[in-house]
């Protein structure tokens, strides 16, 4: 770390680094008030080696590259022009976090130009287990939803996706809108274009009551079915509708 001081001004440049992963920061500090503005770079061969910098073990050997603009204070943080690269995906947009509240506030807005889920191999079948043998551990499947954790931070993210592919099926346009206040999750808006079509609706998790609800709305318009049915792999009997 080095720098220099000019009145009530600090300029700082650093870094910290080890294997496989580094981060680095330079710019302002004002010192009367704690004000900073800074270019934030963070670079890893893979998270895991970021999560070991930190001291914080993380499973995850996906590479990852940052750099943004971070201003504003201690307690209320501004980022700008983020640049996000996680593997195969960009993304670009800014975020603010506010710390002052009883819980942590996050507002973000999010481009992602392309995203591609890939579908999970099946695993091979195993063997019956044998008599007398351990019942196996439950999968994460069995564990119940994190509701606690809709509790922890209130938040705003709007999303972006010019071009969602999952194995089945292509999006484009997808649009949507995340809030999470009060341990109530919500997706409204969200909308996409599908096989010449478009299907918007919302999503709601409540989990503020005793009883936690879902709702989901969907509607499509104009999907077109022979492009649909192609997409899903079914039947080409079907050519219009």
């Amino acid at each position: 770390l080095q720098g220099s001081v000019n009145g009530d001004t600090a300029m700082l440049e650093g870094a910290i680094s080890a294997q496989d992963a580094s981060i680095g920061l330079k710019g302002n500090l004002a010192l009367n008030d704690s004000t900073f503005d800074m270019a934030l770079t963070i670079k890893a061969e893979t998270v895991a080696a970021l999560g070991a910098l930190a001291k914080h073990p993380i499973d995850d050997k996906t590479p990852l590259n940052l750099s943004a603009s971070v201003g504003g204070k201690p307690d209320v943080i501004s980022i700008k022009d983020l640049k996000l690269t996680y593997g195969e995906i960009e993304a670009d947009g800014k975020m603010d976090v506010n710390l002052t509240g009883d819980k942590p506030y996050i507002g973000a807005t999010l481009h992602i130009p392309n995203f591609t889920s890939e579908a999970k191999s099946e695993p091979e079948a195993a063997d019956a287990p044998a008599e007398g043998a351990p019942t196996p551990a439950p999968s994460a499947m069995d564990a119940p939803l994190p509701l606690d954790a809709l509790n922890s931070v209130n938040a705003n993210i709007k999303l972006t996706i010019d071009t969602l592919k999952t194995p089945s099926l292509t999006l484009t346009a997808v649009n949507a809108t995340t809030e999470l206040k009060d341990k109530k999750l919500s997706i409204e808006p969200l909308s996409a274009q599908l096989s010449g079509g478009a299907v918007s609706g919302s999503v709601v998790l409540d989990a503020s009551e005793a009883t936690p609800t879902l709702m989901l709305t969907l509607l499509s318009q104009q999907i077109g079915l022979e492009s649909l049915m192609k997409e899903l792999g079914g039947s080409s009997d079907v050519k219009n509708g």
